[in-house]
């Protein structure tokens, strides 16, 4: 059964059950609770504790939304664009019924206390109001549409993704970040591997286990790969930046396999 417009407020377990409260009042009895609820998990904030214990922030902030209307800017909307200055990118990509989506990463000291629209706007007008082309527009537009997202770059870290009858799937157990690139593939694997162990018995505590035991050294890897690969994902100098363009069009090249694998992550995953 799926129910829009709700998610997990509570819960309780016992040796046998897990009753859960949702956030329009119902209750739902379960044999099993999964968190698959992303990096803020209300899931794991009610099962291990607040998010600030396991989150390592990794040292940048990132915005994103949805352009509907486009027209007026310059730009191809099949194309996708980078604009990078140190520490800076702006990157601007088909979304889909001809809407554009912008998304903007830089280096940050520290976390934005405030996420309000106002502090976002400040905190982007502050970070790229100097870099000329189609930001400032996009900046303009950033304080009027709807969807405006805004985060930082932080990766779960935790000692165990289950407590009881209690687990955890994705970016809820251990968010990897756009850095790493591997979330959703990590999120999918899991899920199965997670599904499989189940059906492999009624022993719940050792198919938990096994799962675990599959994913966490995957997540561990992706975790680390993402954060050495940051200063070319977002080069810190005009040096790196040009290396980093020419490892992207190396990606265009008939080595681009051998290049690929080297951040396929998911996909030493074995069933």
């Amino acid at each position: 059964e799926l129910r829009y417009g709700t998610s997990v407020a509570a819960y309780e377990q016992d040796e046998g059950k897990v009753r859960v409260t949702l956030t329009d009042g119902q209750q739902v009895e379960c044999d099993l609770l999964v968190g698959a609820d992303g990096v803020h998990s209300r899931v794991r904030e009610l099962t291990f504790g607040a998010e600030k214990q396991f989150a390592r922030f990794v040292g940048y902030s990132f915005a994103v939304f949805n352009l509907d209307n486009p027209s007026g800017l310059p730009v191809d909307g099949d194309t996708v664009y980078l604009l990078t200055a140190p520490g800076r990118q702006v990157d601007v990509f088909p979304s889909r019924d001809g809407r554009l989506a912008a998304f903007f990463v830089h280096r940050a000291e520290r976390a934005l206390p405030d996420l309000s629209r106002e502090a976002i706007c400040r905190e982007l007008h502050a970070a790229y109001a100097d870099l000329g082309w189609i930001v400032p527009d996009l900046l303009k537009r950033a304080e009027e549409v709807p969807d405006l997202y805004f985060d930082q770059t932080e990766q779960i870290e935790l000692p165990s993704w289950s407590a009881g009858r209690v687990t955890l799937v994705g970016d809820a157990a251990g968010c990897v970040s756009f850095l790493a690139g591997e979330g959703a593939s990590l999120a999918m694997a899991g899920a199965y591997v997670l599904a499989d162990e189940l059906a492999r018995g009624d022993d719940l505590a050792g198919a938990l286990a096994r799962y675990e035991a599959k994913l966490k050294p995957l997540v561990a890897e992706a975790q680390a790969g993402g954060r050495s690969f940051a200063h070319w994902l977002i080069p810190d100098s005009r040096l790196r930046i040009v290396v980093r363009d020419l490892m992207m069009r190396f990606a265009d090249s008939p080595a681009a396999p051998l290049f690929k694998r080297q951040f396929a992550f998911a996909s030493k995953v074995k069933f």
